[in-house]
């Protein structure tokens, strides 16, 4: 939220959340895969009528 909505940098979240900036970079990467994922499967099956 912080990355995308408040347009923080990397190094402002990272001291924001006390956390490395590789933290930081990996938390939103797995984000991402989470929302590609989310997003194809919504892609392929919208109303979930799928089993």
């Amino acid at each position: 939220m912080l990355h995308y909505y408040s347009d923080y940098s990397i190094d402002e979240i990272s001291f924001i959340l006390g956390s490395s900036p590789n933290t930081i970079k990996t938390s939103l990467r797995r984000g991402r895969q989470k929302l590609k994922g989310f997003l194809e499967t919504m892609e392929e099956d919208p109303y979930g009528t799928e089993g």
